[in-house]
């Protein structure tokens, strides 16, 4: 992908890594700050919050199922006749 983005940018490898890794943790701290990232005509970055689940098994376990969960979530944009 670095190089890739090095050709049709015209950067060394260097800067492109330098502008994805950047690009990335944009997108990261978006989500962490609670808004959802829209890349037009590609898709939707969004954090989707799951219920606490419950077990029964020990008390371990329901420490950690019984937490809430965030997933990071990309529904693709759909394209016609996709």
């Amino acid at each position: 992908m670095i190089g890739h983005i090095s050709k049709k940018a015209a950067l060394n490898k260097q800067e492109a890594t330098a502008v994805l890794e950047s690009f990335f943790e944009t997108i990261k701290q978006t989500l962490e700050s609670g808004e959802d990232v829209l890349i037009s005509g590609f898709g939707k970055f969004c954090v989707k919050e799951k219920g606490k689940m419950n077990s029964g098994v020990s008390d371990i376990l329901s420490r950690v199922w019984n937490s809430e969960i965030k997933l990071c979530a990309f529904p693709p944009i759909m394209f016609p006749g996709g």
